[in-house]
């Protein structure tokens, strides 16, 4: 999960650089935000299941 925090901010931060640079639209620089926290949630949702699910595996045993 720290791997894709860490690639998360290099992309966010790449895209603020192209923002500031005037490279990019305003159309696509929302599409781009909410694509990049609907990803976000989708890893924390994926995080929390695989705690939830090891946690219950692990008192089965």
């Amino acid at each position: 999960a720290t791997r894709l925090n860490d690639l998360a901010d290099q992309v966010r931060k790449a895209h603020l650089d192209r923002m500031k640079a005037g490279t990019c639209n305003a159309l696509p620089a929302l599409t781009f935000s909410d694509m990049a926290v609907a990803l976000r949630r989708m890893k924390n949702h994926t995080v929390n299941l695989h705690e939830a699910l090891f946690t219950e595996h692990t008192k089965a045993a």
